[in-house]
C-alpha cells in the first residue's frame, strides 16, 4: 500500500467536500474529530511504528522509553536480539536479578532478555556493568509511537487511501452528534468501515470482544443458529428411563 504525506488542511477541505451543503462544523471541530479518528486507528492497530535507539545506563536494569515511543514490542542490545520476558519470570527465576550485571562472575556477557516494567519502561537482565560509556551500547527498541497530533494547517500525518477515506468517515461520523436523528444515522456505515479497517491491520483487535459486539458478530451467529445443541448424559439417561415406561405400560 503507497503512502503519502497528508496535511490537516487537506483533510478538512476533503470531509467538507463529503457534505453537500455549508458543513454545520467549524475548522475547529473537524480538527479535534480528525485527532480523535487517528487517536482510536492507532489505539486499536499501533499503525505509526519506529525504531528509537536508547542508551544503557551502567549497572542499572531499568531502561526509560523516551516520550516519543509509548509501547516497546521488539527490543535488541547493539543488534544482538533479545528475549522477551515478564518481571515474574525474573522475580521466581532469578535471584535477585536486579542486581546482577554483565560483571557479574557466571552471568551472561551481555543483557539477554527484557520485560515491560511499564509502557515507557523496561527491565533487562543482566543490567549492563558499562553502559553507554563510549557511546557504544545501547538498546534498539521498535515498538508504537505516539499518535500525530495535528494543530496547524500544514501539519501532515502518512496515511494509505484506505486510512484516509475511513478516517474522513469517522470524523464525520462524530460531528454528526451535532444532529441527531437520521443526520447520525447516515454515518454509522463510516464508523462500521472504520472499525473494519482496523481490524483489517491488527487481527487482535479483530478477535476482542469490543469489534464483535458493536459489528454483531456473536449475534449474527446466534441467529444463524450454528452452534448445535448436544444433550448431556443426563438428557440422554432420562430420555431413555421415560422411553422404558412407556414401553412398559403398553
Amino acid at each position: 500500500m503507497a503512502y503519502q504525506q497528508v496535511t490537516l488542511a487537506t483533510l478538512q477541505a476533503r470531509l467538507a467536500d463529503r457534505y453537500e451543503a455549508v458543513p454545520y462544523w467549524t475548522a475547529e471541530e473537524a480538527r479535534r474529530a480528525l485527532n480523535e479518528g487517528l487517536r482510536i486507528y492507532s489505539a486499536a492497530t499501533g499503525f505509526w511504528r519506529t525504531i528509537v535507539s536508547v542508551p544503557t545506563v551502567p549497572n542499572d536494569p531499568m531502561v526509560a522509553l523516551p516520550g516519543t515511543l509509548v509501547q516497546g514490542s521488539r527490543v535488541t542490545w547493539n543488534g544482538l536480539p533479545m528475549e522477551p520476558a515478564t518481571l515474574s519470570d525474573f522475580a521466581w527465576g532469578i535471584r535477585n536479578w536486579s542486581k546482577i550485571t554483565t560483571a557479574t562472575p557466571g552471568a551472561p556477557p551481555r543483557p539477554i532478555y527484557w520485560a515491560r516494567a511499564s509502557l515507557t519502561l523496561l527491565a533487562i537482565y543482566p543490567a549492563d556493568a558499562f553502559g553507554s560509556v563510549g557511546g557504544t551500547h545501547a538498546l534498539q527498541v521498535n515498538g508504537v509511537r505516539q499518535t500525530p497530533i495535528l494543530v496547524n494547517p500544514g501539519d501532515f500525518v502518512d496515511l494509505g487511501q484506505e486510512q484516509f477515506d475511513v478516517l474522513l468517515a469517522y470524523a464525520q461520523h462524530v460531528l454528526a452528534f451535532k444532529l441527531g436523528g437520521q443526520a447520525l444515522v447516515d454515518t454509522y456505515p463510516g464508523w462500521l468501515a472504520f472499525l473494519r479497517a482496523a481490524a483489517r491491520e491488527n487481527r487482535q483487535f479483530a478477535k476482542s470482544a469490543f469489534y464483535r459486539r458493536v459489528m454483531g458478530i456473536d449475534q449474527l451467529r446466534r441467529m444463524r443458529g450454528t452452534e448445535r445443541a448436544v444433550q448431556s448424559a443426563v438428557d440422554q439417561a432420562v430420555e431413555q428411563d421415560a422411553g422404558g415406561l412407556q414401553g412398559g405400560g403398553r
